[in-house]
Formats: structure tokens, sequence, C-alpha cells
């Protein structure tokens, strides 16, 4: 059988600017267009993210978004936990070398705190993405303990220590992350609480050092042109047909640019391509369901 391409369509849904983001209206307007593209070329499946930050603990968790929350799952989408404790921070901590998650215990207490408000509203939260890419074994376990079973946090050749973030040896599609160390996975063939959905990268690293955020090496909309997000697809396809192996990866886009022609023009040109060439959005579910009987029959 021809392996396939499964994808996760990520949906950045962080305010913008950080400090005096647009009142609920226009923030929702945005998010309804994405919206909409997302039914029309994936069926609904992608994932968008609940924002929590110092700045906006409480904003996403409460009417109007609660709502539109709502919509979105019971159109087949999922919902992503996404602690943005870097560039929210409140501005007497905002700091370059400061990752947020200096002390744990808020951080840990303000994601429960925004799971469980979403499950009062009979929202699930079943993933996860950490700012700037950063993921930590405290935080998997967290996670695992929350019930949250997918991280998307993974960008495969990113390395930026300072907020926590070094996905060097990375795995380049979905894997079961070690306990101990998030770029590795689990033995052979085996499983573990928290599956690892890497954004979709090309290899190349230009230059002589690692990047710090996703460039045009990556399937990531706003930093990329529509030629370089095909070429990246196809080498994940080309290393698809070298391994024989179905691939499970991420595109990230984010909600502020909805509003951006040449941003929204392009994520639906290549969500358009996507799907005409092998690719297969997928839901959390599902992709978890994929992987999981891929481990079992490896």
């Amino acid at each position: 059988m021809e392996p396939r391409i499964y994808l996760i369509v990520n949906v950045d849904a962080d305010p913008d600017p950080v400090d005096t983001p647009a009142d609920n209206d226009a923030v929702l307007e945005k998010y309804k267009i994405i919206q909409q593209l997302i039914n029309e070329r994936c069926d609904g499946k992608a994932v968008i993210s609940v924002h929590s930050s110092p700045l906006y603990r409480e904003r996403f968790i409460q009417s109007p978004f609660v709502d539109f929350w709502k919509e979105w799952t019971s159109g087949g989408g999922d919902l992503v936990l996404h602690m943005e404790e870097d560039f929210y921070a409140l501005p007497e901590n905002r700091r370059a070398s400061s990752t947020g998650f200096e002390n744990l215990e808020i951080v840990e207490q303000a994601m429960k705190e925004t799971v469980s408000a979403l499950s009062s509203e009979g929202l699930a939260c079943r993933a996860y993405r950490g700012g700037s890419n950063s993921m930590t074994p405290e935080i998997a376990e967290v996670l695992t303990e929350l019930g949250i079973s997918v991280d998307l946090s993974c960008a495969p050749g990113l390395i930026w220590k300072e907020r926590a973030v070094n996905w060097a040896s990375a795995p380049l599609s979905g894997y079961f992350m070690s306990a101990q160390a998030p770029t590795r996975a689990v033995d052979p063939g085996g499983q573990g609480p928290l599956l690892e959905i890497p954004l979709g990268w090309d290899g190349i690293n230009d230059g002589d050092s690692a990047p710090r955020k996703p460039n045009h090496h990556y399937l990531a909309n706003e930093s990329s042109t529509y030629e370089d997000l095909c070429r990246v697809w196809n080498i994940i396809l080309e290393r698809a047909d070298n391994s024989g192996n179905h691939q499970a990866v991420s595109l990230l886009s984010h909600t502020h640019t909805a509003k951006t022609a040449r941003f929204h023009s392009q994520l639906d040109a290549f969500l358009r391509f996507v799907t005409t060439n092998r690719g297969i959005p997928a839901s959390l579910t599902e992709i978890r369901t994929l992987i999981s009987d891929a481990t079992e029959s490896a």
C-alpha cells in the first residue's frame, strides 16, 4: 500500500498584538474565517489553541470564546492547550532568556484550571503545545496527569535552550515520547501516554547554527512561501516512499493572519495541494489510533 501523509493542521489562536489585542468581536471574526477554510479544505479536522498566559489567563475560557470552541469541536475539530508564558508574560517579567516555566507550580495550576474550565463546559482538551515550541520532562508529566495525550510542541531541528527548546535529534514523524527525554521515542514498537506529532520539516538547516523558530524549511504558513511549503511536503512524501512508512506531521498557521490576503490564500492553496497529493487531514483521535496501530504491527 502506498504510504500516506497524515496531517494535523494546528491553528495557533494567540491574541495579536501581544499587549493590546483586538476586542472579542474582531478576534472571533478571524477565528470564523479560519473555521470556514478548515471546513472547506479539511472537513473540519484541525486543532485550534486555547491560549493561556500571565496576561490572559481567563479570557479564552469564558464567553464568547467557549461558544466558539463548542462550534469548532462539534464540526470535527479539536482543542489544544497553548501556554504562552514567555511572550505574553507580564511586562515586568518579560525577559529574552525566560521560558516562563521557572515556577512550575504556577504553570501547572494554570493548566489545571484551564482544562477544568473547558471540561465544565463539556469541552475536552486532548492536546498541548508549548510557547516557542518548548517542552520539558516535567511538563510532559503534568500533561499525562491531566489526561492530555497528544503534544504538538516538537519542531525537529529547533534549538533555543534559553526557552527550553531543544528538538535537535527529534524524529521526523509521529512518535510516542520517552518520559525522560521529549526528543526520544519509546522503544521501537512500544507506546506511551504522550504522542508527539512534529512540525513537518525538510531536514535542512541553513548556516552553521540551528534555527530558534520555524522558517521556510518547515510547514509553517507565516514563515514560508507557497513554493517552499509544497517543496517541504514533497520531501516528506519522498521520505514516506523511501521508508515505506506512513508519515504523521503537523502544519502551523495563525489566526492573526486570517485577514492578510497573502497568508490566507497561501494556506488555502497549500491545503488544496496537500489534499490532492496524498495528504489526509486527521483529527487527534484518528492520528493516535493510526500510530498506535502502526506501532503494534511494527
